[in-house]
């Protein structure tokens, strides 16, 4: 099954990092993973 890019990625309060994202994924992804655009109002 192909990637849904279309609808964004909304992290919980409590697991909010790239890196939480990234292991929720596959624990292998974050090995990998280089970088992140991370926006909206609620980006500190």
């Amino acid at each position: 099954m192909n990637p849904d890019y279309d609808d964004p990625v909304i992290l919980s309060s409590k697991k909010r990092t790239v890196e939480d994202f990234c292991i929720r994924i596959h624990k292998d992804m974050l090995k990998q993973f280089k970088y992140a655009l991370v926006w909206g109002s609620s980006v500190i």
